[in-house]
């Protein structure tokens, strides 16, 4: 649920603090007023296009934020959203969102982490369900209407059956494509198999070009490095005056000092005893690394023949050698392709067949129990209807055979008459905005234990009606408020009258600046509101009196 939401400098509203409660909250205000302010806000907090435009004027940036408390089974719906994010949460606290709106940007925040407005769309979807004039279309969409039957006939699970089982299927179909555009032609297969020919017979290993080309570059400067080496350890150690000789001579004069002072000088000694030692030690291993140095011009004569094979495979095949190496792969998966290409084609239009088989029968098994279920649902929902003002509402579902898709083999819809003897017709074309609120009103209601999106969002729910179907429609909001938070806008004092919160929206002129300002009202302003919406005047105000009575009696 929502549990509050901050309005700063939009529209009208310079700053605003609204607390929701956990049922049935009723917005309502004078006409003109601002009270699709907090849809509003609502809306473009969770990822809604917006622009600068929604800025109130004067000020440099429009902020809105809200605190969302989210029950445990939706968690698992929503919370890779928060992985993927690097969003931190504790399921014990409130989710806060945030989104800053300025003439050159607009940013979102979930618990103080910036995210995408696409992120906030794709939350939105598992959290709120809006219903006003622009999401009548999404409402009368086939794949929607299928999913609204699935969930009232207890068929998710077959539903998502039917998904994998397409997804595999599809992926199945993707595989046999992908094989048949990778068969080689004749030309393209002779050539693999002379790639494959050459590189095999060179056999190349990995980072082989990396160790001939070091071996060679030591191999064609063998007889300098072998005298340079020499030189060296004739420095080091051979000479008469090598600087072993010399430290030699250091040692005896420092051993007649340490005669004379061993405390200081001793610590001298020892020290080029050390140096003499790894002097020794050095002398040799740069000796043993010279005799290791071959001279053998057969060897390097080979070893330039291997680099320039390596070299003409790279430059024809690679460019490094890992590509050649990789390119031999892929030719003899190809080839291996080619040669059982029949074999692997029969084993994928088998799977193929199998899985397909597989999908029309459960799809089929869907189909049925859709048909059972939404007989169930349009009878459920024309009773309702029939409560909303309907009187002699007939509705039916239209079930069609359509090409298999991840939703089954169903096209459906809804087919609707409001009059007694008129034909019924598909919903889309007959039934009028306010008309199309109050059946989704119904539906929801339908839906309410089956449904898992906890927050309903109605607007002009109550337009073109009055008198006891009024009442009604509040009795059903607040039956969805038993199993939803609801957040509706209304005009009508009967559905305001079952609000388990109240929120009024006010428009006032300061000086030469309009205000809107919001605020939840007191059982006292509540009567106030009531008396306002049913006209004004003492009678009214009587009148809002009984009528609060009446329900909070019930």
């Amino acid at each position: 649920m929502i549990a509050w939401l901050k309005i700063k400098n939009l529209a009208l509203v310079q700053d605003a603090e609204i607390d929701f409660g956990k049922e049935l909250n009723i917005i309502s205000g004078e006409t003109g007023a601002g009270k699709s302010v907090i849809i509003s806000a609502i809306s473009i907090l969770f990822g809604a296009r917006t622009d600068k435009n929604v800025i109130r004027t004067g000020e440099t940036k429009c902020e809105l934020s809200a605190g969302i408390k989210l029950r445990n089974n939706l968690l698992s719906k929503i919370e890779h959203h928060f992985k993927e994010n690097s969003i931190e949460f504790n399921s014990s606290s409130e989710l806060i969102i945030r989104r800053i709106i300025t003439p050159y940007s607009s940013r979102s925040f979930i618990n103080d982490t910036s995210v995408t407005s696409d992120t906030l769309n794709s939350i939105s979807e598992h959290l709120l369900d809006f219903h006003g004039p622009q999401e009548h279309q999404s409402f009368l969409n086939t794949n929607n209407i299928l999913y609204l039957i699935d969930s009232y006939g207890g068929s998710i699970e077959e539903r998502i059956k039917i998904e994998s089982l397409y997804s595999d299927y599809k992926n199945i179909e993707k595989e046999l494509s992908d094989i048949e555009k990778d068969i080689p032609n004749d030309s393209e297969t002779e050539y693999l198999r002379h790639m494959l020919s050459e590189i095999s017979q060179a056999d190349p290993k990995p980072n082989e070009d990396f160790d001939l080309y070091n071996r060679y570059k030591i191999a064609s400067n063998s007889r300098s490095l072998i005298e340079t080496a020499n030189h060296a350890k004739n420095l080091l150690y051979d000479s008469e005056n090598s600087a072993f000789a010399i430290l030699g001579q250091t040692l005896k004069k420092l051993s007649e000092a340490e005669k004379i002072d061993e405390e200081n000088v001793s610590k001298f000694s020892e020290s080029l005893n050390n140096i003499s030692s790894l002097l020794k030690d050095l002398s040799y291993d740069i000796d043993d690394y010279a005799s290791r140095i071959e001279l053998d011009e057969a060897a390097y004569f080979e070893l330039e023949n291997r680099l320039g094979i390596v070299s003409s495979l790279k430059k024809k095949y690679g460019p490094s050698l890992e590509n050649v190496l990789l390119n031999k792969e892929k030719a003899e998966k190809k080839l291996e392709l080619a040669d059982n290409f029949s074999f692997v084609r029969e084993r994928l239009n088998q799977s193929l067949l199998q899985k397909k088989n597989e999908f029309i029968k459960a799809a089929k098994i869907l189909s049925e129990k859709r048909k059972i279920a939404g007989v169930r649902f349009a009878d459920e929902t024309v009773k309702k209807l029939k409560t909303l003002g309907f009187s002699e509402a007939a509705l039916s579902i239209l079930f069609t055979e359509t090409d298999p898709s991840s939703s089954g083999i169903d096209k459906l819809e809804l087919l609707f008459s409001a009059n007694k003897g008129e034909k019924a017709a598909s919903l889309r074309s007959v039934a009028s905005s306010g008309e199309l609120s109050r059946i989704m009103l119904a539906v929801k209601t339908v839906l309410s234990h089956s449904e898992l999106i906890p927050i309903l969002i109605f607007d002009e729910i109550d337009a073109n009606i009055g008198g006891e179907v009024a009442n009604e429609v509040g009795k059903e909001l607040r039956k969805l408020g038993k199993e939803h938070q609801v957040i509706c806008i209304s005009h009508l004092a009967q559905v305001a009258s079952f609000a388990e919160t109240h929120l009024c929206v006010i428009k006032e002129v300061k000086g030469e600046r309009t205000f809107t300002s919001i605020r939840a009202l007191s059982p006292e302003e509540k009567i106030t509101e009531i008396s306002r919406m049913l006209g004004g005047g003492k009678a009214a105000s009587i009148h809002a009196s009984e009528i609060l009575k009446r329900q909070s009696a019930k």
